[in-house]
């Protein structure tokens, strides 16, 4: 069961990173609909690309977890992936961060761990 707990924060850490790519590819090509049918404009945008690689590996770890896994344990666990993103987007977007962020986080985590740990009952 160690091993999957590492895999479920291993494709929370990457769907995190993912996200955090998607949002700076999104500010630095200034993301619209219309790209989609312009591959050019999508390949000045790697930002775009990384974070839909990275949404794409995380997707395959995250089935073969859930091929040895009860749905019901996987899915919440992919919740942690918020606080990642919280962190993240402080600390590499600069975002500012709210005391209700910080509350709702920790018992998002609190709530993950709890699940977490019914995997060694």
């Amino acid at each position: 069961m160690r091993a999957t707990i590492l895999k479920l924060f291993l494709i929370t850490i990457i769907n995190a990173v993912g996200q955090v790519a998607l949002k700076l590819g999104a500010e630095e090509s200034m993301f619209n609909l219309g790209m989609l049918l312009s591959p050019q404009r999508l390949i000045q945008a790697p930002y775009l690309f990384v974070g839909g690689g990275l949404y794409a590996l995380s997707l395959a770890l995250y089935v073969n977890v859930l091929s040895e896994t009860p749905l019901s344990v996987a899915y919440p666990f992919i919740g942690f992936t918020y606080v990642i993103v919280v962190i993240m987007s402080v600390v590499v977007l600069e975002e500012t961060i709210t005391t209700r962020l910080i509350i709702g986080s920790v018992l998002i985590f609190l709530g993950v761990s709890l699940v977490g740990s019914s995997l060694n009952a």
